[in-house]
């Protein structure tokens, strides 16, 4: 009866000593809001300062987290903790990859952070969409103003794309392998960049040109040295040449002679030249002398 009565007893102290923990960490406990990334909960803690309450949900803060207030500092009941995880963002910018911390948790927060919310880009991520602690990488594809030169004339136009050959693709232009096109397809696209596109092509034209006829002088003994003849009269030949033109635009650009052909001969011209020597004219004869005037009488004398 008396191990009884001594069990009893003993259990009761036990029963008290706990209930009087109890109370005593209800009395010294603080409720403390914690919020992760957000997301908000109550804990209680017996900590007094900011690191204590991470300490007791096992939060480690790695440099470039961010808590407020500072991990030093005093709380009481009802403050409010809160804690931002710093994630890595992998921006793809037209090709060029840059590497960022931020502490937001979505693609658009995380781009304002980096100070470029790259307005009207073309992103690879929904601007909504949720980061993890693990971070992601984006693709973003900036708008570019360019100008483009087509033989129907000059348009400006706004693409996303990476190269000059997007932009061939979204005017769906044709370029053939003789045509033009400066800077070439593979070229980066940038911005306020001029595209020109050439056509090229190619023609034959056949035309027709004089040959000379060529002139030989025959001599002659039996025509004196200052007179010729044309014993035969010649002809003019005619030649037929091929030209390859190249076009740029309709308009030509360069011509190249690919072949000639005779297709009538020349005739020769024969001129005959006398070679013998005119005779000396004999003289004229010396004319007669006058005959001499008869003398005038003299006049009377007056009387």
């Amino acid at each position: 009866m008396r191990k009884k009565s001594l069990f009893i007893a003993i259990s009761l102290a036990v029963v008290l000593a706990l209930a009087g923990g109890t109370v005593a960490y209800a009395s010294m406990s603080k409720t403390v809001t914690l919020s992760l990334d957000g997301e908000k909960t109550e804990v209680k803690t017996l900590g007094g300062t900011v690191s204590d309450v991470l300490a007791d949900k096992g939060i480690e803060l790695g440099k470039r987290d961010v808590v407020a207030p500072d991990p030093d500092a005093s709380i009481g009941e009802d403050s409010q903790v809160a804690v931002r995880f710093a994630r890595r963002i992998d921006l793809s910018v037209d090709g060029g990859t840059d590497s960022y911390w931020v502490t937001a948790t979505d693609v658009g927060s995380a781009l304002a952070q980096v100070g470029n919310r790259f307005a009207g880009a073309e992103l690879s991520a929904s601007r909504s969409s949720y980061i993890p602690r693990g971070g992601v990488e984006v693709s973003v594809l900036t708008p570019k103003q360019v100008v483009v030169q087509t033989p129907k004339g000059k348009q400006r136009h706004t693409s996303t794309g990476l190269r000059v050959e997007d932009v061939v693709d979204e005017l769906k232009l044709k370029v053939d392998k003789n045509d033009e096109l400066k800077p070439a397809e593979g070229a980066k696209l940038k911005d306020d960049m001029d595209i020109t596109l050439t056509r090229i092509e190619s023609r034959r034209r056949v035309v027709t040109e004089n040959v000379d006829n060529r002139t030989r002088v025959r001599y002659s003994e039996k025509m004196y040295a200052d007179e010729d003849k044309v014993a035969q009269q010649g002809q003019d030949g005619r030649r037929r040449i091929v030209v390859r033109d190249v076009l740029a635009n309709g308009k030509v650009r360069s011509s190249k002679v690919v072949d000639r052909s005779l297709v009538a001969q020349p005739e020769t011209t024969v001129v005959v030249q006398g070679t013998a020597t005119r005779p000396v004219p004999k003289p004229e004869p010396e004319p007669e002398a006058a005959p001499s005037p008869e003398p005038q009488p003299a006049p009377e004398p007056a009387p």
